[in-house]
């Protein structure tokens, strides 16, 4: 974390530079402040009275600008550190992450950059400057009157040391809840009322019993970093006020013993204010440093990833073959085993079978999409090699898949597209939405028919643009009318005449097409081919 932080310090040393001796200014301008008063009481008055409103009238507006100059510098920093994560991000191995989820990565990314900005030059130098300026307060207090300096620093080290302590904990929670919360951050967002909701609707239905455990989980993981974090507050907002009653209680006590002069009084009563505040700049150093290092843990999973290796092109291939393809997610029992098959241009391939089967995960694997654990892709019996693997991606493969969505913008300009003749002859065969209608990307008001009306269109226009070897489709009449899953089915067919066609679904679909499916007798879950070679228009 630090050498990101460094690296980003580099661009923008003249704004650092300028909070640095803000910093240092401020801080020995409230030092001094408690000196200034005592030089005032034993002085005349009416000598000092302009200097102590000068004085007293400085110190907010140097406050306001070093917040000012802490604001700007954070957000700057956050960017360049933004955009070097998102560089290095690019040149790895993205595709080796199964759950990969560009949404997540970027809230990650924007988060973590701006906590670390944050953390080293809000709260680490001002918690550097806060245990320099602790210690000058100390020694100034010392000279005045040493058992009172020893007091002060005796209180103050027991709450900071009890703020140590809740900081290792709180360190752990923060660990914890952050590796529950982003378990499900894709289903729910930041959407607490949600969560609250599938406790409520969902509680006791097997099917949503996955979601309420997970909901549960982060809800006790709030409140267990809540309760730990409430904790802190107590201790660091109380110490203050705590600190100076008992200094001022000892002091009294101890004021029947040796004598004790007001200015003495004075500087204790205003060092041993301005002591808590530096330790609760010490406590909140702790709390950021503990998100800092869960979001860390998070981004860590994407740059630490193998690089991208160079990049090979892959030539048109007419025949996909599947090698021994087994597959299984994380922890879990293969989905699928020891998968031989063949898929030729000229055919439209259907792949059906019962949910969970692992058909969309076939698709993927097929796409280049999720990394084949054992076995191969065959182009026109050639292994495509690791290093072809992006450009086979990029290049050769289309793929609609079922969970396509839709990004913010008009359906137009969602697209991708700006031939107004082929988004015109679309927008007739599909009864597109208002080109210029505005969509969200969660659109509640786009009906599920209208959004993969847009997303086909999409597709198609893609298929149109690349020339690909391979298309996939993935449920690709879901939702729709039979006369536009008609006119869906006849541009399926027609793109099987130029490229290797897979489609996945569970519709009702002409029986003249070469079939494989999954057979339910069958305990290996292995795909069971059926021929069917009829010819088509």
């Amino acid at each position: 974390m630090f050498k990101l932080f460094m690296h980003a310090a580099r661009q923008k040393i003249g704004y650092v530079l300028s909070y640095v001796l803000l910093l240092v200014v401020t801080n020995a301008m409230l030092i001094g402040y408690p000196l200034f008063l005592n030089h005032m009481s034993s002085a005349q008055m009416n000598d000092l009275a302009l200097g102590w409103c000068l004085y007293s009238g400085l110190i907010p507006i140097v406050l306001c600008l070093k917040d000012y100059i802490l604001n700007v510098t954070c957000n700057l920093m956050a960017n360049d550190i933004v955009a070097d994560l998102i560089m290095q991000i690019t040149q790895k191995e993205i595709l080796a992450v199964q759950a990969y989820s560009s949404d997540t990565i970027n809230r990650s990314l924007h988060s973590y950059a701006f906590l670390l900005c944050s953390y080293y030059l809000y709260c680490g130098l001002d918690m550097l400057v806060s245990v320099l300026s602790i210690a000058l307060m100390l020694g100034i207090l010392y000279k005045t009157q040493m058992i009172l300096a020893i007091l002060v620093a005796l209180i103050q080290g027991v709450r900071l040391l009890a703020l140590f302590r809740l900081a290792s904990s709180l360190e752990n929670k923060s660990q914890q809840r952050a590796d529950s919360y982003h378990a499900f951050l894709g289903c729910f967002m930041h959407d607490m009322q949600k969560l609250k909701e599938i406790l409520v609707r969902q509680k006791g239905v097997e099917a949503g019993g996955w979601l309420c455990q997970k909901a549960k989980a982060y809800l006790c993981m709030q409140k267990a970093y809540a309760s730990v974090e409430a904790g802190m507050e107590l201790v660091d907002r109380s110490g203050i006020f705590l600190g100076q009653l008992f200094s001022l209680g000892a002091t009294l006590l101890l004021s029947y013993i040796l004598p004790v002069s007001f200015s003495s009084l004075q500087l204790l009563f205003l060092y041993s204010e301005s002591i808590g505040q530096e330790i609760s700049g010490i406590n909140e150093f702790m709390q950021m440093g503990a998100m800092a290092r869960s979001y860390h843990h998070l981004v860590k999973q994407y740059t630490s990833l193998p690089d991208v290796p160079s990049e090979s092109q892959v030539p048109s291939f007419h025949t996909l073959t599947v090698k021994d393809l087994s597959f299984a997610y994380k922890g879990r029992k293969d989905i699928l085993e020891h998968v031989e098959m063949t898929f030729q241009k000229g055919t439209i391939h259907v792949i059906s079978g019962e949910n969970g089967q692992g058909k969309s995960t076939f698709a993927k694997l097929l796409t280049g999409l999720y990394p084949m654990h054992r076995g191969e892709l065959l182009l026109d019996d050639q292994a495509l090699s690791k290093d072809g693997r992006l450009n086979y991606l990029s290049e050769k493969v289309c793929y609609f898949a079922q969970d396509a969505t839709l990004f913010e913008g008009t359906v137009r300009e969602n697209l991708f597209c700006d031939d107004k003749d082929q988004i015109m002859s679309l927008k007739q065969a599909l009864c597109l939405p208002d080109l210029d209608r505005y969509v969200h990307w969660q659109d509640p008001s786009l009906s599920g028919g209208e959004k993969r009306k847009v997303l086909l269109a999409r597709f198609l226009i893609e298929v149109a643009q690349k020339n690909p070897s391979l298309v996939i489709l993935d449920e690709p009449t879901a939702a729709l009318d039979h006369q536009t899953a008609n006119w869906v089915w006849h541009r399926i067919a027609a793109l099987s005449n130029t490229t290797v066609t897979i489609v996945i679904t569970h519709d009702v679909i002409p029986d003249y097409f070469h079939l494989i499916y999954n057979d339910p007798a069958s305990k290996d879950n292995e795909f069971i081919i059926e021929n069917h070679y009829l010819s088509h228009d």
